[in-house]
């Protein structure tokens, strides 16, 4: 066995998988590649403290279907929560 502080070469290569495929994920245009243009229009409502009722009312969405959106951008984003998805937001030019 081999206990070396630093981490083996097939670690390394798949942390470099990793983070390639991340950047190849976010380097395209994330306006375009990543959230559909509904899940922008309600990324921007969020971001003006929009609660899901009033995202609803305004785009005459069911609540289901905002809460469907906000879901689908959490896991595209890998966001944890909405702040989370608005800080992502802003770092790629969304807001």
């Amino acid at each position: 066995m081999n206990f070396n502080s630093t981490p083996s070469k097939d670690l390394k290569d798949q942390k470099a998988i990793l983070l390639k495929t991340k950047q190849d994920l976010f380097a395209e245009s994330p306006r375009e590649s990543i959230l559909t243009r509904r899940e922008t229009e309600v990324l921007h409502s969020l971001a003006k403290g929009f609660s899901t009722k009033m995202i609803a009312d305004e785009f005459n969405l069911s609540i289901n279907t905002v809460m469907n959106h906000r879901k689908n951008m959490l896991k595209k984003t890998n966001s944890k929560n909405s702040a989370e998805l608005i800080h992502f937001g802003m770092r790629n030019n969304l807001l």
